[in-house]
């Protein structure tokens, strides 16, 4: 992982000041005005990123002041990057390759058949995200996905080796963008589109230990209150069997009756507080993409149900050396088993091809919505 001294040094040069590295872990800097006001910097000052600073040195870190400074500072540049990459030349594909595509795929009402593995040339997008979690406690976190711009399949076994190529800087060249072996760039809106649907599962899992210590401490603010508006009741029931037959007596109880009354109104009131309190809101905003061109092994299946066909294919990154699962066609989430529809033989994931709940009525999400056509 590059250093904060680095990053900072690149964002002050692509902003037009003069960086010269000095001992011990600093920079002297000669600002323009654009980077005094970003910043708050004098024309000409030292920064220093270590223990130990150089002399007159500011002290830079993580400071939530110095890292908006750096985003007023970069604003949009190297939010979108087109890059390629060629990995070394390969003549054969992985000898399994075809069985690894037959374990990976099973259908449980048709049949697949695959016809050939060719090399291949695709795009694939790298989205990073920054989630913002806010609830009884603020947190923040990144979050990175990456899908095949050919078939829509999630490709998140690149994303560990992409992140250490860029650290590594070397090896890259860029894009012309351009291709006829290439698929089509995808739009904002496609790219929008398939975040809303894939993201959410992906945010889940990556907060899941946050969401748990949440749960926690509402289960445990739940048990108190609880504990306390029982001892309330117990109260105003003994109050209430206490008093006497006759004048005064059960019949003329309506202030214990009422107390208990207010009791469980209070209590219901906490509970809708505190479910409230601990309620989580996340927001992704999508902060960088990276589109990168490289060459896969493209495995070419038919997709047999019935008297029809559909091809598809599958592709194997030689950058993480993994077979990518085929998507689902409704959700776009990887699978391993699908049930193919008999319209456009759309290959759906279990939770997309159930029946409906209301009528028990099966039905293709991708061809008919999420919506059931006979109980809409």
């Amino acid at each position: 992982m590059r250093s904060l001294r680095d990053v900072t040094a690149e964002a002050l040069t692509l902003a037009g000041a003069i960086v010269e590295p000095i001992a011990p872990e600093g920079l002297e800097v000669m600002a323009p005005m654009e980077v005094r006001q970003a910043l708050s910097i004098p024309e000409w000052s030292r920064l220093g990123f270590g223990t130990d600073l150089p002399a007159g040195a500011r002290r830079v870190a993580l400071e939530p002041d110095w890292v908006a400074g750096l985003q007023r500072l970069i604003q949009d540049r190297g939010r979108c990057l087109r890059l390629s990459l060629q990995p070394a030349p390969s003549g054969k594909p992985p000898h399994d390759l075809e069985r690894s595509v037959a374990q990976q795929i099973t259908l449980e009402n048709a049949t697949f058949r695959v016809r050939e593995i060719a090399p291949a040339k695709t795009r694939y997008l790298l989205l990073s995200f920054r989630l913002a979690v806010v609830s009884d406690e603020k947190a923040e976190d990144f979050i990175q996905m990456c899908v095949n711009e050919s078939n829509s399949a999630i490709a998140d076994s690149m994303v560990e080796p992409l992140l250490k190529r860029l650290g590594e800087g070397n090896g890259w060249n860029l894009a012309d963008g351009g291709g006829a072996e290439l698929p089509p760039p995808w739009s904002a809106r496609r790219v929008e589109e398939y975040s809303t649907k894939v993201l959410p599962p992906k945010i889940k899992l990556r907060l899941s230990a946050v969401l748990a210590g949440m749960e926690r401490r509402m289960d445990r603010d739940l048990q108190r209150l609880h504990a306390y508006h029982s001892e309330l009741r117990d109260q105003a029931r003994r109050q209430l069997d206490a008093r006497p037959e006759g004048k005064g007596g059960p019949k003329d109880a309506r202030g214990e009756l009422a107390k208990l009354d207010w009791i469980e109104r209070e209590y219901l009131a906490k509970i809708a507080d505190t479910r409230r309190k601990y309620a989580a809101t996340v927001e992704a905003r999508l902060e960088q993409v990276l589109r990168l061109e490289t060459e896969v092994w493209r495995v070419h299946v038919t997709i047999l149900r019935k008297k029809m066909s559909r091809p598809m294919h599958a592709d194997f990154c030689r950058i993480s050396g993994t077979l990518e699962r085929l998507p689902c066609d409704s959700c776009w989430n990887s699978s391993k088993t699908f049930v193919v529809c008999d319209e456009q033989l759309h290959l759906l994931c279990p939770a997309c091809s159930s029946p409906c709940p209301s009528c028990g009525k099966t039905f293709c999400q991708a061809c008919r919505g999420a919506r059931c056509p006979r109980c809409a």
